[in-house]
């Protein structure tokens, strides 16, 4: 097979780092066939930077909607069969493409392939490397691992466009969790596959998505889930209620060390109703503590 290829670069004020990441999209040992980069309004010299690049590049503009809208406009543009996702403060090992679709054209039922990342800071240096071979059953990640664990995302995911048109592009409701969505929605209806090399670099920086306090957003995904598959809810009701579990609990780690308590205080009740834990347990007393702090600070002479 003779599989077509469309990049999707969303970017939004990154001037400084978007040519790093579309060299390292064209530059791959088996070069995409179109790499459609979507500014989300920037404010910034990415118009003139743009004016460097040519064809298989393309550069599309629009009013500034959030990076799922960006991402979506890129998929209404796209003519590949397989679309890869890659954010512009992120960049690709050369042979990424060419892994990902040497597992799509050895196996029909792969709708999607994922890829370990490697997590560096803005210097590019290694701060960590996922491990999705733990994920791996029958050499797929089946649905119920996606619960709890993250990892298709926003640069390391691959998937044919066949499988997007069948379940929708992302969710633009969500402000955050909106990777973690698409990947329930693929693994729902196909196979997900994985190149265990860490052939994605993904930047930590301060105004990376990936910084910020958690939403509470997977709580919602889920919520989604079981309206939309009801009968694969039900079938995996203790793995979701597992992962509901954990969610509104790193929730209430996230809201607590930001010094929010009340909603803290909630979210880790939640958490208790899905899974009661000593781990919650011992989260819901340090947040009383803290609470008590507060009001004794406050009432101090």
């Amino acid at each position: 097979m003779d599989l077509r290829v469309s990049v999707i670069i969303p970017t939004y004020n990154r001037a400084a780092l978007l040519p790093r990441a579309i060299g390292s999209a064209v530059s791959q040992t088996r070069p995409p066939d179109e790499v459609l980069v979507v500014d989300d309004g920037s404010g910034d010299d990415t118009p003139e930077i743009m004016r460097q690049f040519a064809a298989p590049v393309r550069y599309l503009r629009k009013a500034n909607g959030g990076v799922s809208s960006a991402r979506n406009v890129g998929i209404t543009h796209a003519t590949g069969d397989c679309l890869f996702f890659l954010d512009s403060d992120d960049y690709w090992d050369s042979t990424w493409v060419e892994r990902a679709l040497g597992i799509f054209e050895s196996n029909a039922a792969c709708g999607a392939v994922c890829a370990n990342i490697r997590t560096v800071d803005e210097s590019g240096n290694l701060m960590g490397i996922s491990d999705g071979g733990r994920l791996l059953v029958d050499g797929h990640i089946p649905l119920p691992k996606l619960f709890v664990k993250t990892l298709p995302g926003g640069s390391n995911l691959a998937v044919r466009s066949k499988i997007v048109a069948k379940i929708g592009c992302f969710d633009e409701s969500l402000v955050t969790g909106e990777d973690i969505d698409l990947g329930i929605r693929i693994a729902a209806v196909t196979e997900l596959h994985l190149v265990e090399a860490p052939v994605v670099s993904a930047t930590r920086s301060a105004d990376s998505l990936r910084g910020r306090i958690n939403t509470g957003s997977r709580l919602r995904v889920f919520d989604k889930f079981e309206r939309e598959h009801g009968e694969l809810a039900r079938t995996y009701a203790a793995e979701l209620r597992e992962a509901r579990a954990a969610s509104a609990m790193d929730y209430a780690l996230d809201l607590t060390w930001a010094r929010q308590l009340p909603a803290a205080w909630e979210r880790a009740r939640l958490a208790w109703s899905y899974q009661p834990s000593w781990r919650v347990g011992r989260q819901l007393a340090k947040i009383a503590l803290l609470s008590l702090l507060g009001r004794f600070k406050r009432t101090s002479p």
